[in-house]
């Protein structure tokens, strides 16, 4: 396994492990073929998250998006 190889499973690991799911489905495993609403929506369904209101879903989605656009990710088709 190449060395680049290697830090990108680290870095995806790492970020999966920020999720904090005990189990963890398969499209965010494979977070890096979604795009950020995708993933908003797959994780919002994983942790089971209801927004009171706009302004609690902006905060959580401006505090995802920084780090989930600094993943590297696969180009869609």
């Amino acid at each position: 396994m190449s060395e680049l190889t290697k830090q990108y499973q680290e870095i995806k690991q790492n970020f999966i492990n920020e999720l904090d799911l005990e189990k963890v489905p398969k499209k965010l495993q494979n977070f890096e073929e979604l795009d950020f609403d995708e993933f908003v929506k797959e994780y919002k369904k994983a942790k089971k998250l209801k927004f009171a209101d706009k302004l609690e879903e902006r905060n959580f989605k401006n505090e995802w998006r920084s780090l989930f656009l600094t993943m590297p990710h696969k180009p869609k088709n």
